[in-house]
């Protein structure tokens, strides 16, 4: 009796994952001197060039991955920031206001420290105003 095997297309299989802490310890394995980077590749079951990707990707980018991590818009409403305004009698005149270094600039603050950025495109600011509100990846 013959039995014919069907052969299994590898696109039908499910994409591999590796997580960044997985690539980053690869990349580090691999920059050791007088390590082979095709062999720390195939001791841990990766594809050559993609470790070499990576190394390259943490050579110019400094990190292993360009992976945008997708939110979850569905475990909670977006939430508004507080707003505190606080009434003036007093209107300021234009030589008591300190002068705009730059007509668009944004302040952000963070818990450790504060950012300014100057001179924003509305893309730029939009991206970033996105970013905030997704939080850090998880």
């Amino acid at each position: 009796m013959v039995t014919v095997q069907a052969k299994t297309n590898w696109r039908s299989a499910p994409r591999q994952f590796y997580s960044p802490e997985f690539k980053l310890k690869l990349v580090q394995l691999a920059l050791q001197p007088g390590t082979s980077v095709a062999d720390v590749a195939r001791r841990h079951n990766v594809n050559d060039n993609l470790l070499f990707k990576w190394i390259r990707l943490f050579q110019h980018e400094g990190q292993v991955t360009r992976r945008q991590f997708k939110t979850d818009h569905t475990q909670s409403a977006p939430t508004l920031l507080p707003v505190h305004i606080t009434e003036n009698t007093a209107t300021p005149s234009a030589q008591q206001l300190p002068p705009l270094e730059h007509p668009c600039s944004c302040d952000v603050t963070f818990t450790r420290g504060r950012l300014t950025l100057t001179l924003l495109s509305t893309e730029l600011l939009t991206v970033l105003v996105r970013e905030l509100m997704n939080g850090p990846p998880s």
